[in-house]
Formats: C-alpha cells, structure tokens, sequence
C-alpha cells in the first residue's frame, strides 16, 4: 500500500495522535536498528496501519520509551521500542513489501533496480523470519506471479486484476490474529484486508494515470478499459463498495484500544482520498475531452 491511509490529524484528539506518532516513530526505528539508518525513509502509513492492528489486538497495552529522534530533532517522545510485536512485526512487513516492489522493478527492468539490489540482503531476511513465524509467503509468492502474469496478459477484466492484491493483503492482515492469538478476527480481517487491498490498488491506478499515460507504463485502469468497458461512474459503484467492506468488518473486529484511530483511517481519511483521486481523474479527462474539441 502506498500512503493511502493516512489519518485525519485534525480529527484526532492529542491522545490519539500520542499513540499514532509512537507506533509510526517506533517503526522508524525498527528499521534503523534492523537494517540501517536510509531504511527510516522505508517508514510508512500502511505499515503503521499494521503495528496498530496488531497492538490493538493484544490484551496488554504496548509500553513507550522516551528516546530522542535523530530526524525530527526532538528530545523525549512517547516511542514503541523495536522489541515490541507490534513493531516488530511492522518493520518486517514494511521490508517484505520492498521485496516484492524490489521484483516488480526487476520484471521492468528499471534503471533503479540494480542499485536496489545491493539492499536486498534485509528484505530477503524479513522474508524468512515472517516464513518461520508462519505468514504464509509462498501464497504471496505465488499472488505476485499472478499479478504479473495479469498484467500482460491481452484481454483483462478490472475484477480480475484487484484479486491478487486483494488476497495479499487479506492474508497480511489476518496472520495479525493468529500473532495476537485472535482467532475469532481472522475472517474479518481478511475480508477487510482483501477490500482495502483492492481500493489501494484502484487508488495508485487513479494516481498514476497521467504519469502512466505518458511514460506508456502498465495502468490497470487504462488496461481494462476504463471509459471502454466500463464508465467513471462504475468505478464510483465498486470503490464505494470497497469502502463499505471495510468499515463493515472493521465493526466486527474484537480490538482492545485504538478504535477511534482506525475509525478515522478508514471511515473519514480513506473515503476522502478516494474522492479526492476520482475527482482529479474526472477533471483529468474533462480537460482532455474539451482540448480535443477546441483542436
């Protein structure tokens, strides 16, 4: 995932945002200490949507640390330490998705792949010690093969290509249950997990559309036929949808704290991206339409 789910800061309250900052700072950390100090660029939303998960599950709060940061300069913020499951599990999450973005550059033979691949050694790491804990990797494997054998294929339905994303992040999010032993949330996470996965994937679609358009890169909403096969107002129907999966399944999760935080990710800060993606879209090709007309 890719920034997608970013909270609503102003509509968090201090304490919110105490635990939001420690879990995010915590992870930055985690992967300083577990690779090196460039890795703190690797922090992200997602990850952190992950560490709270798995906090949130856990029936004994996560304890902070007071430590200086070496980014933002300040002395004596509330911090996750890298030890804590939560965070732990994060940060390997965080260089397993590097791992499979490090692949796709592979596959487009991208100028920035042989240089990636000198980092290579801690993602393969987290890959093994995720194995060992017992995320299923082959299946995430065997999903990203799928991906790209999707993408070039030459007929292809939009459904079809928001599955493998959907499935993989679905079983990310369950194996939060079975390292919580929280059993009972495991099908609700994947189905939320699954439904955010696709959104995600709608979402960097939506966002990478000029830039795809012009470069002739792999778009899954150029590639099936978006205004072809199906119309703008389709895809408002499906990411709606998706966004009802997800708080739906959100309420039927057994958490023991943070969820006002996940509320706002994913009821208030994730449809308003979504909007604002979609937006820029139609404006895109409303611009484009009227340009052709005055030529």
């Amino acid at each position: 995932m890719f920034g997608y789910t970013i909270p609503l800061k102003l509509d968090l309250t201090l304490r919110e945002t105490y635990h939001y900052k420690a879990h995010y700072c915590g992870l930055c950390g985690a992967l300083s200490r577990r690779t090196n100090f460039l890795f703190r660029l690797a922090t992200g939303y997602e990850a952190t949507l992950l560490s709270l998960l798995v906090a949130a599950q856990r029936k004994t709060a996560p304890k902070q640390k007071r430590l200086f940061c070496p980014v933002s300069g300040e002395l004596g913020r509330g911090v996750i330490p890298p030890d804590d499951p939560s965070i732990s599990f994060a940060a390997d999450a965080t260089l397993l998705m590097g791992y499979y973005k490090l692949k796709d550059l592979k596959r487009d033979k991208h100028f920035a792949a042989p240089l990636l691949s000198i980092c290579s050694r801690p993602l393969i790491a987290a890959k093994d010690r995720l194995a060992t804990s017992g995320l299923d990797v082959a299946k995430l494997d065997e999903l990203d093969q799928e991906q790209s054998k999707l993408e070039i294929a030459s007929d292809i339905i939009l459904d079809d290509l928001l599955i493998p994303t959907g499935q993989a992040v679905g079983l990310i999010f369950a194996y939060t249950a079975s390292l919580t032993d929280n059993q009972q949330n495991t099908v609700h996470l994947f189905r939320l997990g699954e439904a955010l996965g696709k959104l995600v994937y709608l979402l960097d679609c939506l966002e990478d559309w000029p830039s795809d358009l012009k470069k002739n890169r792999f778009n899954g909403l150029l590639a099936s036929g978006l205004k072809k096969s199906y119309s703008l107002d389709d895809l408002v129907y499906v990411e709606s949808r998706l966004l009802g999966i997800v708080v739906d399944e959100l309420a039927k999760l057994n958490l023991y704290r943070y969820h006002e935080i996940f509320h706002n990710i994913m009821a208030l800060a994730l449809p308003k991206r979504t909007n604002k993606e979609h937006t820029k879209l139609s404006e895109r090709l409303i611009n484009k339409s009227r340009s052709k007309k005055h030529c």
